[in-house]
């Protein structure tokens, strides 16, 4: 606890609408509300109330469980959906930086 992680503080930073809109601008928005073309950045009002977060790659339980208290810590709350290609249970993270490791020497 008391640990943010990247994802969750990015998360964050769009959902409150805060940070530059330069930043902002690195994400990519699906809104089947807003018309074609339009950019959600120039709705400042917009509160969103469904996220979904995908991470290419290795997820694991601790950045699922940190996007979730985030939800609940927001206004207005929001559901967040946490999706990746790999979830990686503790064993099976230390088990692929061994493997890494290993190809190296």
């Amino acid at each position: 606890q008391g640990q943010t992680f990247a994802v969750t503080r990015a998360v964050q930073a769009l959902v409150e609408s805060k940070g530059s809109g330069e930043e902002q601008e690195k994400y990519l928005y699906f809104d089947p509300k807003l018309p074609r073309g339009t950019s959600p950045a120039s709705s400042k009002s917009a509160a969103y109330r469904d996220v979904m977060v995908c991470i290419i790659g290795g997820g694991n339980y601790l950045e699922y469980h940190s996007l979730q208290e985030m939800s609940q810590r927001v206004q207005p709350k929001c559901n967040v959906v946490y999706g990746a290609t790999e979830m990686l249970a503790p064993c099976e993270f230390l088990q692929q930086l061994t493997e890494l490791g290993n190809k190296g020497k």
